[in-house]
This record gives C-alpha cells, structure tokens and sequence, in this order.
C-alpha cells in the first residue's frame, strides 16, 4: 500500500505541471480524475480507479498514470480474476517503461510484467507483448466521484437524500444534477454528464457563509471593524464578516470608545449595542459652559443694576425738572453714593463678561479637541481595553 500511494504521489506530481492559476482546463480535469482514481483506490474500488487514471491518461498522458492504472489492474485482477485485466497491465508496464526508460519505478513495472507473465503462463495464456487486449464489455452505468474538502460536507443527486462524501455512486448514462452542500457553507450546484463506463468526478469548492454583524451605536458615532471605516452609525445593513476573530470599535466626539472583540463562526448573526458613556472631557465643556452662561446673566443683572444706580444719580443731580441746580450736603453724599456704586457695578459687569468669554472659550477648546482615539483602540497591540469594552 505505501508503495502505490508513493506511485500515486509521483503520478500527482507529474500532472501539476502547471499551476492552478495558469493550468489549462485539460490538466486542471486531468487532476481531478486523478485525485478521484486514488480516492477509489483507497476505497478497494480498482475498477474505478483504472477508469479514473485511464480519462486522465486521455487529457494529459503523462507515464506516472500508466504505471498507476497497471497497478489497480492488478488490484481489481485479484477480486476478479479475467486474464484481460493482466494483458491490459502488462501493455500499461511496458509503455512506461519505454517512456520512462530508467529510474522512478521502472524496477517496480519490470517486476510487475515478470509476475504476470507468470500469472498469464499458469493460465495458459499466449499473450504476445505489446499487443492491446480486448476491451471489457461495455457497461451500462458510469461512475460518479463526489468529494469536497470541507469536513461533514454532504451531497444530494438528483434532489435524493443527503449522502456522506467522498463518495462514489452509479448512474446511469445521461445529464445529473448534483448539490454539494457543508453547515456555514453556500451550497453549489453542478450539472454532470455520466457515460457508461468511465468515471465523472466532482469536487467544487465551497465558499463559506459570511458571518452577519449588527452594531446599535447613537446616531453619528463611526464604526470600524478590523480597523477598517464601516461607515457612521445607524448603519442598515448587517455587516458581512468572514469567519475568526474580529474587533468593533465605536466611538463618537465626546464620548469614551466602545471596543468588543469577537469570534464570529460561519453563517452567524451577532448584534453588538455599543453603549457609549460621555467622557469627563465632554462634562467639564457643559460645565465651563454653564459657568459662561451664568457669568453672562451675572453681568447683565449688574449692568441693570449699574444703569440703576446712573438714573438715581442724575435724579439726585437735576431734581424732578431736569434742570441742573446746587446740592445740599446730604444731597451730594447720596449722589456720590450712587456714582461709586455704579462704577463697582460697572466692574462687576465687565468682569462677569470677561470671565464669562473665558468659561466658554476654555469649553468650546474642551469640546472641540473631545476626538475618540480610534485607531488606539483599533491596535490588536492595545492594552488599555477594559472589561466592559471601553478605554
């Protein structure tokens, strides 16, 4: 056994000539026969496999595949022994030891033809060497490889029940749906022609689900997964992620960054709601802010006052009809009374105004320079995330 499936891997070898990017559609059909004769080998299905490498032999007649399909022959020969599968060996062995000449397994196809030339002889076969013998009966159903690389993947034909792949199944000869299907996966449909006798291999590559992630945030605040902008919240669609690990970061002007991290499977829907709490920052902006405001309605109520205290100076200075005239002494003490009050009120006022300008000078800088530090909290490297996901 070890020693086919090194026969196997030189025959693997050999087909991948070219790479997967650049190989033409004969040698990339040639690969997956080949891979679907060395499935059925292991599965004790030679018949199988000599048809599978015999296709692929047609597409990219490489030697490695003759020594391969020589090899089930042999196999299938002991399960049913017909001297034709023998004849059809020994013509495979000695083709490719006039290909290859010396070297990889030219012992090995030597060996072979001596031991069923010996085989043939008990039989009383007269087998002339190089001649091509019969071929066997046609048969009436052909053969269907179904593998993926996907694990628990699953396969239904012609909408029957799912079926457990790698698997090999009969047909009969005509056009056959077949779907290949895996949990988190998108299924796909191929349509595959069956003939009688030779072998139709499927292997389609699965793409999976995307994982589907919903963020809840306060309107405008920006959202960024992996550390790539995924626009500002409310965002509408579910945002499509492949499968692993991934980092949410919301954040928004004068509020602390939301961080989660997140292992999402394939397929999955996941709603994050990204509570953001307002930074001490932001509150000491309000404040300076309302101290603006109160300073502000401080002045004013000074100013009224000052202007108050004017009109009971000039009262006491022109008297009821307005007309300038001399002042007792009490007089004039109230007067300058009122003059000294309003020159302090004045000063208040001016300084409420003052510190009023400066309280909402200082919030305005508080509130403007509030930014989230986003690609902080973006950085895998970051060690400031906390508990409850927020720096």
């Amino acid at each position: 056994m070890k020693r086919l499936w090194l026969v196997l891997l030189v025959a693997l070898v050999s087909l991948v000539g070219l790479t997967p990017t650049h190989a033409q559609p004969r040698e990339a059909e040639a690969r997956v026969l080949f891979r679907a004769g060395a499935r059925a080998y292991d599965a004790g299905k030679f018949d199988v496999a000599v048809q599978a490498f015999e296709q692929a032999y047609e597409l990219s007649p490489k030697p490695a595949l003759r020594f391969s399909t020589a090899q089930a022959l042999r196999r299938q020969y002991a399960l049913t022994p017909n001297p034709a599968l023998l004849s059809k060996a020994l013509t495979y062995y000695k083709q490719y030891i006039a290909e290859v000449k010396e070297g990889a397994r030219v012992r090995d196809a030597a060996e072979g033809i001596g031991e069923i030339q010996v085989l043939l002889g008990q039989q009383g076969e007269a087998v002339q060497a190089g001649t091509n013998p019969a071929e066997a009966p046609a048969q009436r159903k052909g053969t269907l490889n179904i593998n993926s690389s996907v694990p628990g993947a699953v396969a239904s034909v012609d909408g029957g029940a799912a079926i457990e792949i790698p698997t090999f199944i009969e047909l009969a000869p005509g056009n056959h749906r077949v779907v290949v299907s895996a949990k988190g996966y998108q299924p796909v449909t191929r349509q595959v022609r069956i003939d009688a006798g030779r072998v139709a291999a499927v292997d389609p590559p699965l793409v999976a689900k995307a994982a589907l992630l919903t963020v809840k945030a306060d309107a405008g605040a920006e959202v960024l997964v992996d550390g790539r902008p995924v626009g500002e919240a409310p965002i509408s669609r579910p945002i499509e992620l492949k499968d692993g690990e991934h980092r949410v970061v919301v954040g928004k002007n004068g509020y602390k960054v939301y961080a989660e991290d997140l292992k999402l499977k394939r397929g999955q829907k996941k709603t994050v709601e990204a509570d953001l709490d307002m930074t001490a920052q932001r509150v000491a902006a309000w404040v300076f802010f309302g101290a603006a405001v109160l300073s502000t309605a401080g002045g004013v109520v000074l100013t009224v006052t000052a202007i108050t205290k004017q009109r009971d100076a000039n009262t006491i200075k022109l008297g009821a009809d307005a007309v300038p005239r001399p002042m007792t002494l009490e007089e004039a003490n109230t007067y300058n009374q009122a003059i000294e009050s309003r020159d302090n009120l004045t000063g208040l006022a001016a300084a409420s105004y003052g510190l009023a300008a400066l309280s909402a000078g200082v919030g305005l800088l508080l509130f403007t320079l509030d930014e989230p530090a986003l690609s902080a909290a973006a950085s895998e490297d970051t060690a400031m995330l906390l508990v409850n996901g927020r720096f």
